[in-house]
């Protein structure tokens, strides 16, 4: 399975399904970083796969857009790097080429939606779904099919917050009873960890939830479905008053009478609550189905003007005066307030229907009701009516508006409307410098509001910690300066950025650019991203031990040391698998973190003893060899100080001896040990890695 998932076609695979998703608010802010990764495809998948082999992947922060719910919570999309997206894609692809085919059995039966398209037509299997309008249509035609055949009563149950509730623990069980990937596996499991906060307002990492808005997910909540599909499927075979249909996370029991619904209702809720999901209690219900038509939920209505749409790129008179009419019809005051409108009606005129005034007066008094939707509604306010008087009043009645409920409001003003909004320092001021970290995405489209109404302010703007904002802001400076010296710079910059998707927003710059068409890249920049190393034929030295000890102690200079010049490809491999244990159990088991860099640094002193003609000692004996007068004690005084403490505490651990030196029992490593003694392996290597940096050879080193 790890070759599956590693494979170079499964992430083209996983590229292109990206590539093909619909674009909607989600890809609309990756979709940069996908076109500069595409123009080095082959050699950027490479690298990345490489650095995945050598352990140097790790998932990067997400950041979190909070979108407005009609019931006034909200609704948490978790926004992904570019290459985070690519590698969670990777693995879904290889989870659903394993476990879809137990599902078949199952799909557009029993199950509707997220159906995952297994075609292996290569022009086809770049779409990771089958289309979801005709997912839609087999449900609603199952849903007849059933009150046909006299099922008349619908009891509905839906799963509170459901992505944000899935247990870690037991998806991976799952996926484990399946598959035995272990790099995948633990790749998904850190993904899933490290994605489960929002960095920019809290660090506590949570065991449940997974990302919504990749579209991928939605094969991980399949999995954790397919428990109940199970079990509700083998439930309604032994009861003939009974049918069972599921789209998405909605499921729909059919019954012959009330009774038999509650029932199933009441199985359905313990076998959510088996696997930690919680029913949304509001939602749950048994209804009498009086006709059929109460389940018709496709709209052929939309179905058809949809049709006319694609074909002549608008409607006809006729038909756009019928969905306005029907729409402001639907959206009146009672049944905005019991939240029963026809939501589809109402995303499908804000993207279809003609410029209409009772229509835009309509959406503009009633918006408090509709934030679920204020994204719809202000592409067709801006589309149609940008340069009405009455839109300008409704942008500014929101720029002025201290007491907004969502953040989300003013960054989806800004997205439609920043044409038509004046710059004015104190807007500025207010919605860019004086907001939290937490709404980049203000500041994320107040770029562009800036780049049209004062660009100049762009560059005295500090650079941002969010390095989404970030790459749009570098991107607008290079493309404002003038002097090609200052670009140049700016590229450079950008090249050298730790940064993934910086770094080739740089290539990709130096690519649009007719200026530096025939630049060079400075083969002997050390500072170079790998990947711009790799694309540019540069030779990379980076391992695991040098980027860990750069990300997690601050030490930039590992690869002087840790490299094939002083180690066998044996003693790296080693040591560097020794180093990764260490790492992995840092956070969650001082103790053994504690034992694993006791024989790091064992295996550093054997080896700078060996380097510097030492011999007559004994390897298996750290406490001798560390003592050995002309080694450590002479050559390193800090880091023999720092190893001996390091290695004196980790013989008083249970993992080590069960008692201490006076006889004690031993005790685990606290927290506040770990902090301590974590300052005293960064200050051995700083010591050790200082003498090694710029020596080429043996020679220099002992000059040195």
């Amino acid at each position: 399975m790890e070759q599956d998932f590693l494979k170079v076609d499964n992430f083209t695979l996983a590229f292109n399904r990206l590539q093909t998703i619909t674009r909607d608010y989600y890809k609309e802010v990756y979709i940069s970083d996908l076109n500069n990764f595409g123009l080095n495809l082959t050699t950027n998948i490479n690298t990345l796969i490489d650095r995945i082999k050598r352990d140097l992947y790790r998932p990067g922060e997400a950041y979190k857009i909070y979108l407005p719910k009609l019931d006034s919570t909200v609704r948490v999309i978790t926004l992904l790097s570019f290459i985070d997206l690519l590698v969670y894609q990777a693995i879904i692809n290889v989870l659903a080429d394993t476990f879809y085919p137990d599902y078949k059995y199952k799909t557009n039966k029993y199950t509707f939606g997220n159906i995952y398209n297994d075609s292996s037509r290569k022009e086809e299997k770049i779409y990771f779904y089958t289309q979801w309008t005709k997912q839609w249509r087999k449900y609603n035609i199952e849903s007849i099919k059933c009150f046909n055949k006299g099922y008349k009563y619908k009891c509905d149950f839906d799963i509170a917050s459901f992505y944000d509730t899935i247990d870690h623990s037991i998806l991976i069980g799952f996926i484990e009873e399946k598959m035995d990937d272990g790099k995948l596996l633990e790749i998904l499991k850190k993904q899933l960890k490290d994605w489960s906060c929002d960095h920019e307002r809290i660090s506590i990492k949570k065991n449940h939830g997974i990302p919504q808005g990749p579209k991928a997910s939605g094969f991980l909540a399949e999995i954790v479905l397919n428990y109940i599909d199970e079990k509700m499927i083998k439930y309604v075979a032994e009861d003939p008053n009974l049918m069972y249909l599921r789209y998405v996370d909605d499921i729909s029991i059919f019954a012959t009478d009330e009774d038999c619904g509650k029932r199933a209702l009441a199985y359905l809720d313990l076998l959510s609550r088996d696997i930690g999901l919680i029913p949304q209690s509001r939602k749950l219900g048994v209804k009498l189905i009086e006709s059929k038509i109460e389940l018709i939920n496709d709209n052929k209505k939309i179905s058809k003007l949809s049709m006319q749409y694609r074909r002549n790129g608008k409607l006809k008179d006729s038909l756009n005066r019928k969905l306005i009419n029907n729409v402001i019809k639907d959206i009146n005051i009672e049944n905005l307030i019991n939240r029963s409108f026809d939501k589809s009606l109402l995303k499908f005129a804000m993207y279809k229907a003609g410029p209409d005034r009772n229509l835009k007066n309509v959406l503009i008094e009633n918006i408090r009701y509709l934030y679920a939707y204020f994204d719809d509604i202000c592409y067709y306010l801006s589309k149609n009516f940008i340069e009405d008087p009455n839109i300008r009043m409704f942008v500014y009645s929101f720029l002025n508006n201290k007491y907004l409920p969502y953040n989300y409001l003013i960054a989806i003003i800004f997205k439609h409307f920043g044409k038509i909004i004046d710059f004015d320092i104190k807007i500025y001021e207010k919605y860019y410098k004086e907001i939290k970290n937490r709404d980049w995405y203000i500041r994320y489209f107040m770029l562009d509001w800036i780049n049209i109404k004062n660009p100049s302010v762009l560059n005295i703007i500090v650079e941002d910690n969010n390095f989404i904002v970030k790459r749009k802001l570098n991107y607008y400076r290079y493309w404002l300066t003038e002097d090609i010296q200052t670009r140049e710079l700016i590229i450079h910059t950008l090249l050298e950025d730790k940064n993934v998707e910086t770094a080739l927003l740089g290539q990709g710059l130096l690519n649009m650019d007719t200026n530096f068409w025939n630049r060079e890249t400075e083969k002997n920049d050390t500072n170079l991203n790998e990947f711009i190393k790799k694309i540019n034929n540069i030779q990379v030295s980076e391992s695991y031990i040098s980027n860990q000890l750069n990300h997690s102690y601050g030490i930039a200079n590992g690869e002087h040391f840790f490299n094939n010049r002083y180690w066998s490809r044996d003693e790296l491999t080693y040591i560097s698998k020794v180093f990764k244990d260490a790492q992995d159990s840092i956070n969650t088991e001082p103790s053994v973190w504690l034992a694993y860099i006791n024989t790091f640094n064992h295996l550093i002193t054997v080896k700078l003893l060996e380097i510097y003609g030492i011999e007559n000692f004994n390897k298996k004996e750290f406490n001798n060899i560390l003592e050995k007068k002309e080694g450590m004690p002479d050559n390193f005084p800090k880091a023999f100080n720092s190893f001996s403490k390091i290695n004196s505490r980790r013989n008083e651990i249970p993992l080590s001896h069960p008692y201490d030196r006076e006889g004690k029992i031993g005790k685990h490593i606290s927290k506040t040990e770990k902090t301590i003694y974590k300052k005293h392996f960064t200050d051995a290597l700083e010591e050790i890695l200082t003498v090694f940096e710029g020596k080429h050879n043996l020679e220099d080193l002992k000059l040195a």
